[in-house]
Formats: structure tokens, sequence, C-alpha cells
């Protein structure tokens, strides 16, 4: 069954980048849904295999606390 990992919505493109290289780097097997048309549809990045989805989901934690890390010590600069 699939499951959604990571939301797409208002997400800058660098920082979907990352999150897909995170995820081949890792040999993490997903796909993505857009927003559609008229940005009603879900747009996200979900697994193919759900037996995947803590190893992603921790990596997801861990890129998440690196990013913020990162912005507040470029905030303070």
């Amino acid at each position: 069954m699939p499951v959604k990992i990571f939301s797409l919505k208002n997400v800058p493109d660098d920082e979907l980048e990352e999150i897909r290289n995170l995820l081949v780097e890792n040999k993490i097997d997903y796909y993505e849904t857009p927003g559609g048309n008229w940005g009603i549809s879900m747009p996200a990045i979900w697994l193919n295999d759900d037996s995947q989805s803590e190893q992603a989901k921790l990596l997801n934690d861990q890129y998440e606390q690196k990013s913020s890390l990162r912005i507040r010590e470029e905030y303070d600069k």
C-alpha cells in the first residue's frame, strides 16, 4: 500500500530536489503526485513499498533538522 511521506505543497524547488536525491541515494522507491491544473490534488511524495516507510521518515526527520539548523545559521549571519 502506498505511503505518503512528504507533502509538496509550497515546497521550494531546491528543497524538493534535495529530498529526491536523499531518497535515491538511500535506494528508496518513490513516486510523486502533482497538484493538478487547479491545485486541488494532493502534491506529495509517496513510497511504493511501505516496508521502507520507517527509513524514509527517519531520513526526512534528519533532513528537516539539518535544514532548520542551516537556515538559522544563515539568518544569524
